[in-house]
């Protein structure tokens, strides 16, 4: 996710980025509206391209 975030804010590529140090913060202290939507526990996440099978077809037919 690091190295996504980067890549999109500031075109960095993922050879070039450095990881120096990773810590846990507190939800209060996270500042950034993208990241604060995370914090909801009830969170949805669409579910698109949902695609319903018959139950009672058969998988494998002996007809041509």
């Amino acid at each position: 996710q690091c190295y996504r975030d980067m890549g999109a804010r500031h075109r960095a590529r993922a050879h070039s980025i450095q990881i120096m140090k990773v810590q846990i913060i507190a939800a209060n202290k996270c500042r950034r509206p993208a990241i604060k939507q995370f914090h909801d526990s009830k969170i949805k996440f669409p579910l698109p391209h949902r695609v319903l099978r018959r139950q009672h077809k058969p998988r494998f037919t002996t007809k041509r």
